[in-house]
């Protein structure tokens, strides 16, 4: 079967891969937008899990073709059967409830992935073809050493996860930036890893390394101009709020889509007579966003804040008569540049790319520290009243800190 992909082409699925397209597990995910809430901000954000499960499938297979030497057909069927289930354990808005305001484990953990392959159609399609155990251990990295490369397909530092989504999401943003196809070239398999080669016949290859280097700067622009838009991480903060009140179980948002969250939420509110929660909801189902009322760059004191967030909140929504959901507090991004830590091939050996002696990486890494961002949201007509709420807090350390220790 062939399925055309706005990015890659066309796109060849395998028998086994297609059954598993059929699975509710898969479907459910042509409801969830990979970018979340991006789509406020860029409205051509609006490609799903589905689609870059289909475009990682698809990478992965190229990565996996390219890389191994002389490529076994059961393992390209595992690995690209793994890379089709990869975010089957995402929840609508995951990114933003599990890893920026960490309210429930991540999609990829290995509790969720094992509950996913077992307790569905999708673990009777594989376990039918013979590939339940090579794919189970390849999603939840149990492999032995020797065949440790077969996860990093999937769940590596530069992978076929990250191939596709840097082109699908720049693609729907409506970005120009790409990278070549030629870095595809350059992966191999060494001692049971996968990696990224600089050098050929003993020589360093500058093209290879020039080729890894953009990349990151791609991943990096992205971070800046889609995944931490002041604006989509307004809409997440009270996104989060919302889940939070609405009280959703983990079990129960993995069964939802992005539009069945948010009429739950308005069902329960309903239901409740819940106003604070009906209006988290309606103000995102029409864009009405909180506002940034304070933004500064990260530092411990603010970290301290975040950590108790709860309560500053409450502090601040207080002495401007709003409610504790009108408020909303957020730090971030607190990642680092992680794809620096891929496996290169240099004239020294396996290495992590980090032990470069490059000062573009280092530039790069320094970078994104800079973006740690402190923000308060609010409602736009009270956010010059916040923003003193919130000066007069930081002018007071000893004070606000008095308070942190009192909790």
């Amino acid at each position: 079967m062939r399925v055309r992909d706005p990015i890659h082409g066309d796109i060849v699925i395998d028998q086994v891969a297609k059954e598993l397209l059929d699975t509710q597990a898969l479907q459910r995910l042509r409801g969830v937008k990979q970018l979340g809430l991006t789509h406020y901000v860029y409205p051509g954000c609006v490609h799903t899990r589905f689609d870059h499960s289909l475009g990682t499938y698809h990478m992965a297979r190229r990565l996996y073709q390219g890389a191994v030497g002389n490529p076994c057909p059961t393992e390209l069927l595992a690995v690209g059967c793994a890379a089709l289930l990869h975010d089957v354990g995402h929840m609508p808005f995951g990114h933003t409830l599990e890893e920026e305001f960490s309210l429930f484990a991540k999609h990829d953990s290995k509790e969720r992935l094992a509950r996913v392959l077992s307790d569905t159609e999708v673990g009777v399609i594989l376990s039918r073809a013979g590939l339940y155990g090579q794919v189970a251990d390849i999603l939840l990295e149990t492999l032995p050493r020797a065949e440790s490369y077969l996860s990093e397909i999937i769940k590596g530092t530069i992978d076929a996860d990250v191939l596709d989504y840097l082109r699908r999401d720049a693609y729907f943003a409506g970005l120009v930036h790409d990278y070549d196809d030629r870095v595809l070239d350059n992966f191999s398999v060494r001692d049971g890893r996968l990696v990224y080669r600089l050098v050929h016949k003993g020589l360093d290859r500058p093209d290879a390394r020039s080729e890894l280097v953009h990349l990151l700067r791609l991943r990096y622009y992205l971070t800046e101009r889609l995944y931490y838009h002041h604006a989509k991480l307004a809409a997440g903060t009270m996104l989060a709020k919302m889940v939070e009140r609405a009280g959703f179980t983990e079990g129960e948002l993995l069964a939802l889509t992005d539009e069945g969250l948010l009429a739950q939420c308005l069902s329960r509110a309903t239901e409740r007579h819940d106003t604070a929660l009906w209006a988290l909801a309606d103000n995102l189902r029409w864009r009405r966003l909180y506002k940034r009322a304070f933004v500064q760059v990260a530092d411990d004191a603010l970290a301290l804040l975040w950590q108790q967030r709860f309560y500053y909140e409450g502090v601040i929504a207080e002495a401007v008569g709003l409610d504790p959901t009108e408020v909303g507090i957020y730090l971030g991004p607190r990642g680092v540049l992680k794809e620096a830590e891929v496996t290169v091939l240099t004239k020294r050996g396996s290495e992590p790319l980090s032990l470069e002696e490059s000062g573009d990486i280092a530039a790069l890494a320094r970078q994104y520290a800079a973006l740690a961002r402190f923000y308060v949201f609010a409602p736009p007509d009270k956010t010059q009243q916040v923003r003193r709420v919130v000066e007069d807090m930081l002018g007071r350390p000893s004070e606000y800190r008095k308070d942190l220790m009192s909790l």
